[in-house]
């Protein structure tokens, strides 16, 4: 036997077929879930060995899921299974040279005979047509083309019958070119004769072992310099009789390819009779293994089955010499591309190669944990080493990003002994629709998954700091764990069994006595004087439960707090700085993204800030819809640079595209750009139009982004938010209401969805009220950023330092004006403070209700507003007018003068429908206020809300102007949008610097010393950026 370099299964031409006329064929109609049993047809599917060249390999997506003909049933801690997954080809969000294929192989004596095939194939349609598949079959080890579709009809879901019966060994479906604008899933693949052949041969079982081997967490892994020695067993299937065949057995790496020119080893092999047969591999490098044995007789397959074992340790650094050294980007332009990207997360040179020719001077490479790390301290960097040479050839920059979420992380650390485990003992599931929703995620507290995360970030750092073009390493938030208060998560998520997913596991209740012990240094007798009860021994402290739901918002139990603290601080601390001190054993200097939130007075917080101090530290944000936009612009503009910036989706579509553009342009300043979504380089006509249309657009972009982040968002803001806004959700549930079943338009899903409440209602008033980014009111805010602010919000916080309170109160004093809520001014930490509101004359009432009320509220000088309440006290009351009553008349709304200004109170919290529903009240609330709006929209085209969303930054050094303009509608608008507090200089130029689409442009415009006007006209989904700015500076750089 010959060692050679790994080979590709298929090259992208020469598949070895022959040359022959394909066979004629009728497409019947679209294949349905119930063909899979035809009335006079045998299924052959079930009974075939299915193979493919990559997948995403756990059920249910896997090539065996794509053959069944019944629903795949969940496997030990799988959740929300789709009945009919099937198999995920790699040219799912990828750009790869390879001809991904799924193939089925007949296991009878016999070819059999066949003259149907049902395919359910997901993919995405495009403005022309182009075969992107191929079916074909093998006969006596020739391979021919039996179907290739000419039209979008027949490549639908097609049912086909052949005018004749075929015969064939083995059938399979062959992808050309995979991209996005291609495949996604073949959920079924069915294939269909009069009878199947006799005898079936298949149904035997091949099975391996480690004789004398002690296996590491249930997993072959031999030691480096040990010669693995396993054992193939095999035992035939039910009533197969005597009949010759071949075992042969392969070695080949994680990604299938051989390692050798010929089999391992060639034995002769009875169907009907047991075998077992001892192989002794010479020592092999450090790594990972799959031994893969076949059963068949030279055109037939009857049995397979491969094992994956290892060596401990990884291959060698690579040695890459003296690189040039490159100043960083200005701003971080990253290609997220690749997390499906085929067979074992294996990236192809040609993705990284489109993603830099669409203007990307960074590759954020991505790899599941799973992957890098398949068996306990076996490590797979090949296809790393490799994507990382390719970059440094290109002269550009990476950053390394590792998932461990879902399936993402490796199976031994899944097993029943280390997985989360909910509040009443069962494997903890679900997060939200794409993290943890399929199998039970592993404890983050265990020491193993302590161990192992950290010893794999030391690994990846080892091999990859000393490039000089590492530019930071973005460690994943540890997501596995979150509250769910809100009725719309439990029945959706979880499917209203479950209201939070939080680990009770016995590492988790381990890890939080170690916390109480050793981080908090309470004794024994302390904790016991604290929680109200006498522990003998530390072994009795339990993980608190939480109180029943209508019980929550209001649960000050000292052990619960402690718990809290322990959950949503101490845990994420332990769990970044694991990373974080393995990284920095080999890059001292390496920069991390990494959450914010982590820092405080404990001396793992302590350690986090210094980091964060010293400018290696940084807030990282990984799903622009879950996080900071523009609106939030005051609470990031001082932090730590660079921002993380994360739009789109997988399959990124144009709405998300323009959409996340306008939400973080104004922080682009903070330097880091991200895209996730695989590079359309295609030619228009065959592409995914809003596919192509995305990377196309960024593409023109790309060049000006480094402009851009010159400027800074105009935010004179005439409001602040006490305490900023809540996103601490887990806490308190405090600011999401219970949340109506309705279909959602894209705004809908990004405020009400994922917002809710009174967050949502004052994130809408930035995108419809015209509202600049709101200040905080915090102990820290200086009086002089607060000298135009006319207007103070309760945020939603419940605890607000009581010095905070007393400052918003003489602010009203003073003559401003405060809206307060049920929730409001009620702790300052773990002390109640309800001194401000009796100053106020509020009363608070019993306990609150979580159940949505009716209300009707007419704010002064405003008109009848209609909306619901949740979160409202019995028997709360309040001196002053009332200006809202609730459907019995009871009031629910009072305006309070105190001093020289007044006092908007309400007994409860919002409850948000639709994004634009608060809009009108908001309207009032400004005017009663004095508030002016720093935009107007008045559209020429008439919808029912300024549907054009905007907001200005300027260039501090040149004061040049940029307009940002975005039409989230399906149709083309025209506008006339108004600024407050624009240069007024007759003289200056308005003109366009970005825009998508040839009819988006400007019509006029009009400087003035109040307000500045510019007429506009905007196409669908497309984004405009208007450049103003004095003659002399030149205009566009």
């Amino acid at each position: 036997m010959t060692l050679r370099k790994p080979l590709l299964l298929f090259l992208a031409a020469g598949f070895g077929l022959a040359a022959a006329a394909a066979p004629e064929y009728r497409k019947l109609r679209e294949a349905t879930g119930d063909d899979r049993h035809l009335e006079g047809r045998v299924n052959f599917s079930p009974d075939a060995l299915a193979s493919s060249s990559g997948t995403y390999s756990n059920p249910p997506w896997s090539a065996e899921s794509a053959l069944s003909d019944e629903p795949i049933p969940a496997p030990a801690g799988l959740v929300n299974s789709s009945p009919r997954r099937g198999w995920m080809s790699p040219c799912f969000d990828a750009v790869d040279p390879e001809q991904p294929y799924l193939q089925l192989d007949f296991p009878y004596a016999e070819p059999v005979q066949f003259d149907t095939i049902a395919l359910f194939y997901n993919f995405k349609k495009s403005p022309a047509y182009r075969p992107a598949y191929v079916i074909e079959r093998r006969l006596a080890g020739n391979w021919s083309e039996i179907f290739r579709p000419k039209t979008l009809d027949e490549a639908t879901r097609p049912l086909i019958r052949f005018s004749a019966p075929l015969a064939a060994d083995a059938l399979r479906i062959r992808f050309f070119e995979p991209s996005p604008q291609n495949a996604w899933t073949v959920e079924r693949f069915w294939v269909y004769g009069s009878a199947a052949p006799s005898p079936r041969l298949g149904g035997g079982k091949i099975q391996f072992d480690a004789p004398g081997l002690a296996l590491t967490e249930g997993e072959m892994v031999w030691q480096p310099g040990q010669k693995p020695r396993l054992r193939i067993s095999f035992t035939p299937g039910a009533g197969v009789p005597a009949h010759p065949a071949k075992l042969t057995l392969r070695l080949t790496d994680y990604y299938r390819r051989p390692l050798f020119t010929e089999p391992l080893r060639v034995l002769p092999v009875d169907l009907g009779k047991p075998l077992q047969e001892t192989v002794t591999l010479d020592a092999l490098p450090p790594g990972p293994y799959y031994l893969t044995a076949e059963i068949g007789d030279g055109e037939r397959v009857f049995a397979r089955n491969r094992v994956l074992f290892g060596v401990a340790g990884a291959a060698p650094v690579p040695v890459r010499g003296n690189l040039p050294a490159l100043a960083p980007p200005v701003v971080e332009i990253a290609g997220a591309v690749g997390q499906y990207d085929g067979l074992g997360q294996r990236k192809s040179r040609r993705t990284v190669d489109a993603v830099f020719k669409n203007g990307f001077n960074t590759m954020q490479l991505e790899y599941f944990w799973g992957d890098l790390e398949p068996l306990p301290g076996v490590y797979n960097f090949s296809d790393l080493d490799a994507m990382v040479d390719h970059v440094l050839e290109q002269g550009k920059f990476f950053n390394i990003t590792l998932y461990f979420a879902d399936d993402q992380t490796p199976e031994w650390l899944r097993s029943p002994e280390y997985i989360m485990r909910d509040q009443y003992g069962s494997p903890a599931t679900g997060r939200n629709f794409w993290k943890m929703k399929f199998f039970s995620p592993p404890s983050v507290s265990s020491p193993l998954f302590r161990q192992h995360f950290a010893a794999l970030w030391g690994k990846i750092a080892e091999r990859c700091a000393g490039t000089g073009r590492m530019l930071r390493c973005d460690i994943r938030p540890p997501l596995l764990e979150v509250f769910f208060f809100d009725e719309y998560t439990n029945l959706y998520v979880n499917g209203g069994k479950t209201d939070f997913v939080w680990d009770y596991s016995r590492w988790a209740e381990q890890a939080f006595r170690e916390y109480l012990r050793d981080c908090r240094k309470l004794t024994l007798e302390a904790v016991s004087r604290r929680y109200g009860r006498k522990l003998a021994t530390w072994e009795e402290l339990k993980l608190p439960l939480p109180l029943p739901k209508e019980q929550r918002a209001a649960d000050r139990r000292p052990e619960w707090l402690d718990f809290l603290d322990f959950k949503l601080v101490h845990t994420q601390q332990q769990f970044y700085l694991d990373a974080i001190r393995a990284i920095r054993k080999h890059a001292p200097d390496m920069k991390f993204f990494a959450s914010e939130a982590c820092t405080d007075a404990s001396p793992p917080g302590r350690e986090i800030g210094k980091l964060a101090e010293a400018g290696q530290l940084f807030a990282g944000n990984f799903s622009i819809e879950q996080g900071r936009e523009y609106f939030q612009y005051d609470q990031y503009r001082h932090q730590p640079k660079p921002i993380c910036f994360e739009w789109g989706e997988p399959t990124t579509s144009y709405l998300s595209y323009n959409g996340g553009l306008f939400s973080i342009l104004p922080l682009l300043s903070h330097g880091s750009l991200r895209w996730v979504g695989a590079p359309a380089l295609e030619e228009e006509a065959y592409a995914n139009p809003v596919t192509w249309r995305s990377w196309n657009d960024l593409r023109a972009l790309a060049p000006k982004l480094a402009d851009i982040s010159r400027f800074e968002l105009i935010d004179d803001s005439e409001i602040a938010l006490i305490g900023g806004f809540n996103h601490d959700n887990a806490h308190y549930e405090n600011c999401r209401p219970v949340r109506r079943i309705r279909r959602p338009t894209q705004w809908d899903r990004q405020v009400v969805n994922n917002w809710g409440g009174l967050s949502g209602v004052l994130k809408a008033a930035n995108y419809y009220n015209g509202l600049p980014p709101y200040y905080e009111l915090t102990a820290q805010t200086p009086e002089s950023k607060l000298r135009n602010v006319r207007l103070h919000i309760d945020g939603g916080h419940p605890d607000v330092p009581e010095t905070v309170q007393r400052r918003a109160l003489e602010f009203v004093r003073n003559g401003g004006k405060l809206v307060l809520w049920n929730t409001s001014f009620r702790r300052d930490g773990e002390r109640a403070t309800e001194a401000v509101r009796r100053e106020l004359g509020i009363t608070s009432g019993s306990a609150w209700t979580e159940e949505p009320v009716d209300a009707v509220m007419t704010l002064p000088g405003g008109r009848p507003f209609r909306a619901q309440l949740y979160r409202s006290g019995a028997g709360t009351t309040c001196r002053g007018e009332v200006i809202g009553r609730d459907a019995a008349g009871r009031p629910i709304a009072w305006r309070i003068p105190f001093g020289r200004g007044e006092v908007l109170f309400f007994n409860g919290l919002p409850v948000l429908d639709a994004a634009d529903q608060w809009t009108p009240w908001m309207d009032d609330l400004l005017k009663w206020a004095g508030v002016r709006p720093f935009s107007q929209v008045r559209m020429s085209t008439k919808f029912p809300l300024p549907n054009l969303l905007t907001y200005a930054m300027r260039e501090p050094e040149s004061g040049r102007i940029l307009l940002v303009m975005y039409n989230y509608t399906s149709e083309p608008m025209e506008a006339q949008v108004r600024y407050r507090g624009l240069p007024a200089a007759p003289d200056w130029n308005a003109r366009i610097y970005h825009n998508s689409k040839a009819g988006t442009g400007i019509r006029s415009s009009r400087p003035g010393k109040e307000l500045s006007e510019i007429d506009v006209r905007i196409e669908p989904l497309d984004l405009l950026l208007v450049e103003l700015s004095a003659p002399e500076t030149g205009g566009t750089r």
